[in-house]
């Protein structure tokens, strides 16, 4: 018995592994919100005169009906500057845009890779993030995408073409499955289809095995010991 309870353990470890995830899902009551600085919500800093003067983003999100795909909208509001251009975080595993992301006809979209803080074209950005960026702007902007990537809380960065910037004040950290209050990100484009690994795979089928034959030679045992001499 303490054998077979062990199995059944080591299986329930295995089954959870395949569904861990590192980021946190947006819930449908927050596919649509805003963000702004110096002004309710919250949930930006900024530099230069989008600081004095303050800076509005809002979204809407859609989710699929008869495809994979996620349809993304954000708008960006400064209240004086034009946006030059916006930094959108994705996961990682999204490699390329292929087979994640669809733009219309004529959307200028750099990457995804990493864009590092530091650099002349991110000034003030407070960490690095892994990420598209939006290569043209306005006073308003709206970037309008699809996405086969599910929403979850993650970070964006916008400028001009000075240096006036803006970006979420969680940016370079994440929620945890703990956190309540979201206003500090926004929802992107992170969360991916989850398929199990082969070797995960493997191991449930082998384990499952284990259990049915091990049950069925105590089974066996069993029958033989009560058999009468």
């Amino acid at each position: 018995m303490k054998i077979t309870g062990f199995i059944i353990i080591l299986l329930l470890y295995l089954i959870s592994s395949v569904a861990i995830a590192d980021t946190v899902p947006v819930t449908p009551s927050n596919y649509t919100g805003s963000r702004s600085y110096a002004k309710i919500p919250g949930g930006l800093d900024a530099t230069g005169t989008w600081k004095t003067k303050g800076i509005n983003l809002s979204w809407s999100i859609m989710a699929p009906t008869i495809d994979n795909w996620w349809t993304y909208s954000y708008t960006i509001d400064p209240l004086r500057n034009a946006v030059s251009n916006t930094i959108l975080e994705i996961n990682p595993t999204a490699s390329t845009l292929s087979g994640y992301f669809n733009f219309s006809p004529g959307y200028d979209v750099e990457g995804p890779r990493v864009w590092e803080k530091g650099s002349p074209s991110t000034p003030f950005m407070p960490a690095d993030i892994y990420g598209i960026k939006f290569d043209f702007g306005g006073d308003p902007v709206t970037y309008t995408f699809k996405s086969t990537l599910a929403p979850a809380w993650g970070d964006l960065y916008s400028r001009d073409g000075s240096s006036n910037t803006a970006w979420t004040k969680g940016f370079g950290t994440d929620p945890t499955g703990s956190t309540t209050n979201f206003k500090n990100w926004v929802p992107t484009p992170q969360i991916a289809h989850a398929v199990p690994e082969p070797s995960i795979v493997f191991l449930l089928g082998f384990g499952l095995t284990g259990v049915a034959l091990f049950e069925a030679k105590k089974r066996r045992s069993g029958k033989k010991n009560s058999t009468p001499a």
